[in-house]
């Protein structure tokens, strides 16, 4: 029973591995550098995340979703799913992921290396229409 045991962890482990791998650390909250472009903003559904391995029973229930991302941050690893087209797609996706067992799903957004909560890269969107529109409409006081 050990070894039947320990032959299905091996599976699990193997066929994780298959997952899209990104060996770069995912930089939470890291605002330093967002880009506002588009096309670089992709809204995926945050599916779990461990700091070490995952459960056999979370492993059967990513390989049956398929075309789940694994990325590397430093407290572990974090699945997401495939990039869905715009905000509101991943939004309504996301009770049907609950409902598979992901529990702690959360829409969210990877923008070049970092990933981002809705309420993060919305204020960040908020700040840099902000900063344009200061820029844009930069007004210039001469006192005689």
């Amino acid at each position: 029973m050990k070894v039947l045991t320990f032959a299905v962890a091996i599976c699990s482990s193997v066929l994780l591995s298959s997952f899209t791998l990104n060996n770069d650390p995912v930089k939470e909250n890291d605002y330093t550098n967002i880009v506002s472009s588009k096309s670089e903003v992709k809204h995926c559904i945050q599916l779990c995340s461990y700091s070490s391995s995952v459960p056999i029973s979370v492993a059967e229930k990513l390989m049956k979703l398929g075309n789940v991302t694994s990325l590397k941050s430093e407290e572990g690893s974090i699945y997401v799913t495939a990039p869905y087209h715009n905000e509101q797609e991943a939004l309504n996706a996301l009770p049907k992921m609950k409902e598979l067992g992901f529990e702690q799903a959360e829409a969210v957004v990877l923008v070049e290396d970092q990933l981002l909560t809705l309420d993060d890269y919305h204020a960040i969107e908020q700040e840099n229409k902000k900063s344009n529109a200061d820029k844009k409409y930069r007004v210039i006081r001469i006192w005689k």
